[in-house]
């Protein structure tokens, strides 16, 4: 009875190893940037949502139930967009060829992808606090309408905002967000680890899913669960709402 116990318990402990190391292996091999980038973007849209509850908290009041749905519902929104801008990096990371993993050609794509989409990352977190101060809440269809009348737009904002301040702490933002990847190894794992296709297969496949199911069944109007408008859409996202509002253009 001891004996086999003691075997349970030692399989146990082996299972949970293996488990352990897959999921090191998941976050901190190959796919180590994707995860990277994602973690960011999660974490600053949480915080950003946290500035707009102390901005208009007034309008809120003190409904913790309230609260706490509005924010799953945003992590939810907020996922399901930062996997839709990464959805184009989990294909590369899995159909590149292993032999060629860390060359110049998937350094530099990784790069240039990456600072793209950080600067979207960025800008949008950026443009959804002015928007918020002079309309009280996420993009909707007058975000689009600035996007269709672009001159007029940036012709105002070039008037009311700093726009060389404003690029220049994007790129800086980017850099060093490059440099914190740098020190953190991220890079370097992403780059080093040689996983064959049927590895990257059993990791990116479940990412697809979960990409696609959250996007095609996410709705703008889900976060319009309560009468209170602030609260609703704190539950949303600046860029999944944008698109909406595209949508309805």
């Amino acid at each position: 009875m001891i004996n086999s116990l003691l075997l349970f318990k030692e399989q146990s402990m082996e299972i949970k190893h293996s488990s352990a190391g897959f999921f090191n292996t998941f976050i901190k091999g190959r796919f180590a940037t994707f995860f990277a980038v994602l973690r960011i973007y999660i974490v600053l849209s949480l915080l950003s949502r946290v500035i707009f509850l102390a901005w208009s908290f007034k309008q809120v009041g003190f409904n913790i139930r309230y609260i706490l749905r509005a924010f799953f519902t945003g992590f939810v929104f907020d996922t399901a967009t930062g996997l839709s801008f990464l959805l184009l990096y989990i294909f590369y990371l899995l159909l590149f060829p292993k032999r060629w993993i860390g060359c110049w050609a998937d350094k530099i794509f990784t790069w240039c992808y990456l600072a793209v989409i950080l600067i979207i990352i960025y800008f949008s977190l950026m443009a959804e606090f002015p928007f918020w101060d002079e309309f009280g809440v996420r993009f909707n269809f007058i975000a689009v309408d600035y996007l269709i009348y672009t001159y007029e737009v940036v012709s105002n904002i070039n008037q009311s905002y700093p726009l060389p301040l404003i690029i220049t702490a994007l790129i800086a933002a980017v850099a060093l967000t490059f440099l914190l990847f740098h020190k953190a190894g991220v890079f370097k794992n992403t780059f080093s680890t040689g996983a064959p296709v049927r590895t990257r297969f059993l990791y990116a496949i479940p990412l697809l899913l979960i990409a696609g199911s959250l996007l095609g069944l996410m709705k703008n109007k889900q976060a319009d669960f309560s009468n209170n408008l602030v609260i609703n859409e704190l539950g949303k996202n600046g860029v999944f709402s944008f698109f909406c509002g595209l949508k309805v253009e």
